[in-house]
């Protein structure tokens, strides 16, 4: 899980860096194990909020770019099994990058 937090004000005072004022972090669960309770793995950046819009935008990008690629490759193999061949699915071009 992603969340997202603004360092209150009185945090970015004593930040070296106080741009970076937007705090992002993940968290997983670990591997349960019958002998103690699930362990959860905490990770957390600090970036500025130029990079979080430049973030979204590079991650809706890359995913326009999957869901092309996803659309391509099932309209391949719907026309193979309507084709009622069994060959080799052929791979999608990528899509060039701008």
């Amino acid at each position: 899980m992603l969340t997202l937090r603004l360092l209150p004000e009185r945090v970015r005072a004593r930040l070296p860096h106080p741009e970076r004022c937007v705090e992002i972090t993940h968290t997983r669960p670990l591997e349960r194990d019958a002998d103690r309770p699930v362990m959860i793995d905490v990770r957390t950046l600090r970036i500025s909020p130029g990079d979080l819009v430049r973030l979204q935008v590079e991650a809706d990008q890359v995913l326009g770019e999957t869901r092309t690629e996803m659309v391509q490759a099932e309209a391949a193999w719907r026309a193979l099994l309507a084709a009622g061949t069994p060959k080799a699915v052929p791979q999608p071009q990528p899509a060039p990058r701008t």
